[in-house]
């Protein structure tokens, strides 16, 4: 008989894919209240606590970087890079947590 495995799903808000197009505009170095996106970044996927995109930068994209995203019409908010993969020269994939 095959083995079973419980799989734990680590996230307190499902993913779902964003709509197809959905851009993010990316603060990398946060400073003041004042939203000045650096980056354009297109979303892959979204939450209620987060999402990930793809974006270009000319610097690696740091884990638990404080950063500020302005998803699609949604106002700014900040949040925490949880992971970060380079998918090809100075092009990176990113996932954000949500402040909050």
């Amino acid at each position: 008989m095959a083995k079973t495995t419980k799989v734990v799903y680590k996230r307190k808000f499902e993913r779902r894919r964003s709509d197809q197009g959905t851009f993010a505009e990316v603060e990398m170095e946060p400073s003041s209240s004042q939203f000045s996106p650096t980056i354009h970044a297109l979303v892959i996927d979204e939450s209620d606590g987060g999402c990930s995109f793809i974006c270009i930068h000319n610097k690696e994209v740091d884990v638990n970087q404080t950063i500020a995203i302005k998803v699609g019409k949604a106002k700014p908010v900040r949040g925490k890079v949880m992971w970060t993969r380079e998918a090809h020269h100075r092009v990176y994939v990113v996932g954000v947590a949500y402040d909050g």
